[in-house]
């Protein structure tokens, strides 16, 4: 639609840096705001406004299309990219956009220029950037069209640098009128298949002077005011004219930055300033002599004056009964958000005026604002104080309020839940009630219940009384098995959010029975037919067949052949042949079609004990036997019973054996004879099948004697040498001392040594088969001595034996000792394994530590000082602890010597809660089919050492486009109701069974084959009240109605506004003129209608020209 609006107003361009009192040029007035800075009303921070007043202002017309106002600087997201990022153009803050569709739509604005002569040249300049959109492709170029008057130039094409990067180039084109009036159109320019959007600001057009006039000189002024106060003055008063000629106030070009002015032609000028504590102002004009231009600068001082504070009205929130406390330190003190231009809020003082209502007590505010507030539990929601704030000076010029509101939060029930016998009543008190497990985080309220929804088998009317209170009584029917009643729980102001409910479980009385009692040998069966079986002594009492089923399986047996029992009573059980107790159970249920009793079987099992038989071994003097299990002491003895093996044990030992006697328990032995004279030895045992500890046996051992002569000792030495400090190890009788000593009796070929001097360096363990143990003591020596004696059993050596021991001098090693320490999982250890280690020789601190085994979990850095920091694992299995271990080595830095000693460190790292892990989710929705989506939240979801509470999600953020319903199964149901957007979210977390709750996830809901909204007016409607087409009305496609609302503007052919509204119905507009009051007139009228979608989402305005027909 074309608009014939003409505005007459005159430029004032920003760019004069061609002023001074000189004239080659002149400046050519456009009849239009070069600059676009009168369009700051209507100009656009973030989307297209073509339609709501576009580049239609300040001298300039919307001509094909809509071309937009953009105010920058423009964030990097616009609606559809359009300029997105650009920065201001040299010329100042507001450009004109114009775009181009690639295909056959493009858009232009256009002015009137007069005055022109005709045949002159006139230079036009502006700036021009490739301001792009979605699209346009980093590198595309583009270019527009310029026509004035009958000629038509092209700008050269610029390349779009991509969001936040375009730049601006001044644009110049010269022009030759062939009228004193005619058209300035700037116009995009369509190339197929490729889109663009150019930015146009500082539009200025200069012509060539021929004048030989001197221009004026202005020199600048100055003035002088109280802050808030207005003063004036004349501009040109200082100003000179060579020519003499009459000199004027043109124009403003640079406008007071704390204050506004205005003026006249003939350089009077009144400037008021607005008060803030700014000391100093500049405005810039610019004198003419009618044909040559200067500027110049006004500067104006400004004396401070003290301000009085300003009161902001502060807000609170505290609960029924509690208490809110606001200290000096308090971000939210009253006075901090009071304002005084001229003092610091620390100097603010405060003085309460009207208390509030419902504070428990006196109440008083400090100096500061301090102040606590009692809640005295009246019901109100809101409570008030008034103060003033003084700044010492001058006080604030009203009170404003403090406003408390009382919040009051709901009641919380549980369910409840009780018993009573069939037909039976059940009486519940007030403390047993209903109301007995609710809650009320206030504790000024007092709960109540109220019945939603009676017991369907109470016998009578049901009543439950405000207080929980009720009396319940059975109806006697046998199902179902359980009642219940719902209730509505409130607290006087609110009731909870769910109802509650109270469960009665009805008891029926179950079948009689009772236990019963079977006895059956080890490893046997035992056969019970129905007769003797656990219905035997069973009945109903409801008058109902019995059946019998097992309930608990034996522990120590089997139930043949399926570990059942039958329907009847009868079972067959076998013993698996387990020896203690000797008692076995199993538990069984008697059932009806109703209820069930259990009770148990108990199974004695008897045992049958074994018989044995007394031994006889032969043995030469000072010999020894050893006894295989097989030709034992139980070879000959037996046990009827096949489930129990038999054992032996000791009850007697015998005399002459060497050491102590062990007698097996599968009967074999090992008997050495003392070498003694005697020559019959015995001993006895007890024989047990593990229940039956059976008679005592004997086993009788017949000795042959052998002659006796004395052993010969020989000295020893050992090589090579042990090295000082360490330990020389002999464990084998051939290598100890008496590996070289011998006994002239084949009976004593093994002799016993015994000390006879010990060491003198060391330490010794010698042990009577000559093998030895011998630790240096670190000193110095070379060499160590012991003596000993050998004996055969009868006689000791004649001469005792001389062991030398060579010693090899070395440095000494460190110690390193094993250490342990505790930390909690996802805690950091920081120690050190040196505390406890030694070195003989070298300072601990000289040695090296290494890690020789790294821990199997966890991370670990051991520094070579010995000093640690082990990073355990964030989570332990519970209940834990976990027990880590590692090992490390000490490095002995002597160069003689490789030497070092390694050391475990056990760490025990206990387990603690952890929070579950919420994963992001996305959900798909056709925006054809709109199906409610129902979707597990927390399928994905983990915690690694509790399980999540499905019935704990809670939503942080709602979706903005659909209803949400969440489930207590850990589901959400998700219900579409359109969407301008192809997205939508959900925050929410979720608990673990402790309670921990989760990190914020993301639900990302992309919604797919959306259908944008689409509207369709008709060209003319009636409004004669007869109820055919009365209205002008909107038709609404892929939206409702209630997602959007209408912007409405109504003009007549004059372009005056005859009706103009906000819409939410489908009925844009009756027929009314609001000019007059009455009906408008039959006729054309045009329209601009802006939809606003989903609260605020601003779609493209539909222009278009309707007929009223009366």
């Amino acid at each position: 639609m074309k608009r014939f609006f003409t505005f007459f107003l005159f430029l004032f361009s920003l760019h004069y840096t061609g002023y001074s009192s000189g004239c080659g040029t002149a400046n050519q007035a456009l009849n239009a705001d070069g600059s676009f800075e009168s369009l700051a009303g209507v100009a656009s921070g973030f989307s297209l406004n073509g339609g709501a007043g576009g580049v239609t202002g300040g001298g300039w017309t919307n001509g094909s299309g809509s071309a937009d106002s953009w105010i920058t600087p423009l964030p990097n997201v616009t609606g559809g990219n359009y300029a997105a990022g650009m920065t201001a153009s040299p010329d100042g803050g507001i450009f004109a956009g114009i775009w181009s569709s690639g295909g056959t739509f493009y858009e232009s604005f256009f002015s009137t220029v007069t005055g022109l002569t005709i045949g002159k040249k006139y230079t036009l300049k502006f700036y021009l950037a490739n301001a792009g959109m979605n699209s346009v492709v980093l590198g595309d170029s583009a270019q527009i069209s310029v026509t004035f008057g009958s000629e038509t130039k092209l700008t050269e094409k610029l390349v779009f640098s991509g969001i936040g990067n375009q730049t601006w180039k001044e644009i110049t084109i010269e022009f030759f009128p062939t009228s004193t009036t005619q058209q300035l159109l700037f116009e995009s320019i369509n190339v197929p298949g490729k889109k663009s959007y150019m930015g146009i600001d500082g539009i200025r057009m200069t012509y060539e002077s021929d004048s030989n006039n001197h221009g004026p000189v202005a020199a600048d002024d100055g003035n002088i005011l109280n802050e808030g106060g207005i003063t004036a003055g004349n501009v040109l008063i200082n100003d000179t004219d060579i020519d003499g000629d009459l000199l004027q106030l043109l124009s403003i070009i640079k406008l007071p930055d704390n204050g506004s002015i205005t003026t006249e032609t003939n350089g009077d000028y009144v400037y008021q300033h607005n008060g803030s504590e700014t000391f100093s102002d500049l405005f810039t004009y610019v004198v003419t002599d009618g044909e040559c231009y200067d500027t110049a600068d006004v500067v104006l001082s400004i004396n401070p004056v003290n301000d009085p504070p300003v009161i902001v009205k502060d807000t609170f929130y505290v609960n029924e009964g509690d208490t809110l406390t606001v200290l000096n330190s308090d971000v939210d003190l009253i006075i901090n958000n009071d304002i005084d231009p001229d003092n610091l809020t620390s100097e603010l003082s405060a003085q309460l005026m009207i208390p509030p209502s419902y504070n428990s007590g006196i109440f008083a505010i400090g100096s500061k604002g301090a102040f606590q507030y009692i809640h005295n539990c009246n019901d109100a929601d809101i409570d008030v104080f008034q103060y003033l704030v003084s700044d010492g000076t001058a006080t604030s010029s009203f009170q404003d309020s403090v406003i408390i509101f009382i919040l009051n939060e709901a009641p919380f029930g549980e369910p409840d839940f009780y018993s009573v016998q069939n037909g039976e009543t059940l009486t519940v008190d007030e403390l047993s009630g209903a109301l007995s497990n609710d809650l009320d985080s206030n504790s000024c309220d007092v709960l109540r219940v109220k019945l939603v929804q009676p017991p369907s088998h109470h016998l009578g009317s049901f009543t439950l009384d405000s207080t929980g209170a009720f009396s319940y009584i059975h109806d006697g029917t046998l199902t179902p098995t359980q009642d219940y009643f719902v209730y509505q729980l409130s607290d006087g102001e609110d009731s909870a959010i769910e109802t509650d409910t109270v469960y009665i479980t009805i008891n029926n009385n179950g079948p009689n029975t009772q236990s019963y009692s079977f006895a059956v040998d080890e490893g046997k069966e035992l056969v019970v037919d129905s007769i003797q079986g656990i219905l035997s002594a069973s009945s109903g009492n409801l008058g109902l067949p019995i059946t019998a089923e097992i309930h608990q399986l034996p522990l120590r047996g089997t139930l043949l052949p399926s570990n059942d029992i039958n329907p009847n009573g009868s079972f067959v059980y076998k013993h698996d042949c387990s020896d203690t107790p000797n008692e076995d159970y199993f538990l069984f249920k008697v059932k009806d079609s109703i209820t069930e009793t259990i009770d148990t079987v108990f199974i004695t099992i008897n045992n049958i004990c074994p018989t044995g038989q007394n031994d006889f071994y032969k043995i030469s003097e000072g010999q020894t036997i050893d006894i295989s299990s097989m030709l034992g002491v139980l070879f000959n003895d037996t046990d009827d019973n096949s489930c129990d093996p038999l054992t032996a044990s000791i009850v007697t030992p015998p005399l002459y054996h060497v050491g102590g006697f062990n007698l097996n328990s599968d009967g074999s032995f090992i008997y050495t004879h003392d070498d003694s004279e005697n020559f019959t030895d015995q001993f006895s045992y007890r024989l047990s099948d593990g229940e039956c500890s059976g008679a005592v046996y004997t086993v009788i051992l017949s000795v042959d004697s052998v002659d006796d002569q004395p052993p010969i000792a020989v000295d020893d030495s050992y090589i090579p040498c042990i090295k000082e400090g360490e330990t020389l190890d002999i464990t084998t009788y051939g290598d100890g001392v008496l590996g070289n000593d011998t006994d002239p009796d084949v009976k004593d070929d093994t002799l016993q040594a015994f000390l006879v001097e010990d060491v003198s360096h060391g330490s010794l363990t010698f042990n009577d088969d000559g093998t030895f143990s011998y630790t240096h003591n670190g000193n110095e020596e070379t060499v160590d001595y012991f003596r000993y004696v050998a004996f055969d059993g009868d006689f000791y050596s004649l001469d005792t034996a001389l062991v030398t021991l060579c010693i090899d001098q070395v440095n000494d090693c460190p110690v390193a000792v094993d250490d342990i320490f505790f930390i909690n999982e996802g805690f950091v250890l920081d120690s050190t394994v040196a505390r406890n280690d030694t070195d003989g020789d070298i300072n601990t601190d000289d040695n090296n530590y290494t890690v020789i085994t790294p821990p199997a979990v966890g991370t670990l850095e051991l520094r070579s000082d010995g000093s640690f920091t082990y990073i355990p694992p964030t989570q332990i299995a519970a209940p834990g602890p976990e027990m880590v271990t590692f090992q490390y080595e000490i490095t002995d830095p002597d160069p003689s010597t490789a030497c070092s000693t390694t050391a475990t460190v056990t760490i025990r790292v206990n387990s603690i809660n952890d929070c579950p892990v919420a994963v992001d989710d996305t959900i798909f929705v056709d925006a054809l089919s709109n199906d409610l989506i129902i979707k597990d939240l927390i399928s994905n979801d983990y915690d690694i050492d509790n399980p999540l509470d499905s019935s704990s999600i809670f939503i942080l953020d709602q979706p903005l486009y659909g209803d949400l319903t969440v489930n207590n199964d850990g589901t959400i149901t998700y219900d579409y109701i359109g969407s301008p957007s192809k997205r939508d979210s959900i925050t929410y977390a979720v608990q673990d069974s402790v309670g921990c709750i989760s990190n914020y996830a993301k639900v990302m809901i992309n919604i797919e084959n959306i259908q944008f909204p689409e509207y369709e007016l008709p060209s003319y409607f009636t409004p004669n009240s007869d109820r055919f087409n009365d209205f002008f009305t909107v038709k609404c496609k892929n939206i409702t109605i209630e997602n959007v609302k209408f912007e409405v503007k109504i003009v007549d052919r004059y372009q005056r506004i005859v009706y103009e509204s906000i819409s939410s119905t489908d009925i844009i507009w009756d027929g009314s003129d609001k000019t007059t009051g009455g009906e408008a007139d039959k006729g054309i009228y045009f329209y601009e209608i802006t939809p606003v979608e989903y609260d605020d989402v601003r779609a493209r305005t539909i222009v278009g020209v309707l007929f009223l027909d009366r």
